[in-house]
C-alpha cells in the first residue's frame, strides 16, 4: 500500500525533531516509550540517512512517482 505525502511528511516531522533533539546531545523516543524508538547522539547518521530517505520518497509522491533531476551549467 503507497503511502500518501501526508503520511510522509507526518514520519519527516518526527524524524526532523528527532535530529533537533539529538544534535543537543539528548536522547529522543519515536512513538511513545513502550512500543517507540529510543535513539541517541550515535544515531545521528542513521536519522540523517532516514530523512533523506524520506524526503526523496516525498519527492517521489509529489512528482507523480518520478525524481525529477535538473542540469545546470554556470
Amino acid at each position: 500500500m503507497a503511502q500518501t505525502a501526508a503520511e510522509i511528511q507526518a514520519q519527516l516531522d518526527g524524524w526532523y525533531e528527532a535530529l533537533a533533539k539529538l544534535q543537543t546531545g539528548q536522547e529522543y523516543t519515536i512513538g511513545g516509550i513502550r512500543n517507540g524508538r529510543q535513539l541517541k547522539r550515535a544515531d545521528l547518521p542513521e536519522v540523517r540517512n532516514t530523512i533523506d530517505w524520506l524526503e526523496k520518497k516525498l519527492a517521489e509522491v509529489n512528482n507523480g512517482g518520478q525524481i525529477r533531476i535538473r542540469k545546470v551549467t554556470l
